[in-house]
C-alpha cells in the first residue's frame, strides 16, 4: 500500500477486509503496519453483505454449488452457528487487525456483531464452517456479488501478490 510510503505518522488503516478477500493486495503492507505499530481496521466484514447473502447471478450456479450453499445455510440454523460471527471472529484473530467495523441494519444484527466480538474466539467449528463458505465461493467465480462488486473477485484478487 503506497499510503505507508507516503506518510510516516499513521496512527491506523482502515481496508476492506474480510474472511474470503482476505490475502488480497495486503501481503507486504501487514507486516510493514505491525512493525509501526500502525493499528488496521477492517472495513465492510460482509463485503456489503454479500458474504452473508449471495444476490449474483444465480443463474450462472451448478446445482451442487446451490446445494452446497442450502447445506450451509441448513448447517447454520440447526448448529446454531452464525456466519456473521464466524467472519468477524476470523477478522479479529488476525493478529494485525485492531478491530472490525461491521454494517448493522438492525437491532438483531447489533446484537449478533457484539456476541461475535464478546467472549468466545475463533473455533474449530467456525474455522470449518468458513472454509466451505470460502471453497463455495471461489467456485462461484464472483457470481455471488452484484455486477457493481465484482471488481472484488476479478481485480482485487487478482492482485494478491502486489502491495
Amino acid at each position: 500500500m503506497k499510503i505507508l510510503e507516503m506518510f510516516d505518522d499513521l496512527d491506523f488503516l482502515m481496508i476492506p477486509y474480510n474472511f474470503h478477500h482476505d490475502k488480497a493486495v495486503y501481503g507486504k503492507s501487514m507486516p510493514i503496519a505491525a512493525k509501526r505499530k500502525i493499528g488496521i481496521l477492517a472495513m465492510k466484514p460482509f463485503a456489503a453483505g454479500f458474504l452473508l447473502k449471495p444476490e449474483g447471478d444465480s443463474s450462472v450456479w451448478m446445482p451442487e454449488d446451490l446445494d452446497e450453499y442450502k447445506k450451509l445455510k441448513k448447517l447454520e440454523a440447526e448448529k446454531g452457528v452464525s456466519l456473521a460471527g464466524s467472519i468477524l471472529r476470523h477478522i479479529l484473530s488476525h493478529k494485525q487487525i485492531s478491530s472490525a467495523v461491521p454494517a448493522m441494519n438492525s437491532v438483531g444484527e447489533a446484537r449478533e456483531n457484539i456476541d461475535a466480538l464478546t467472549g468466545k474466539l475463533l473455533s474449530g467449528a467456525d474455522r470449518s464452517f468458513l472454509e466451505r463458505h470460502d471453497r463455495l465461493l471461489s467456485r462461484l467465480n464472483g457470481h455471488y456479488l452484484s455486477r457493481r462488486y465484482r471488481w472484488l473477485e476479478t481485480e482485487w484478487c487478482r492482485s494478491k501478490t502486489t502491495a
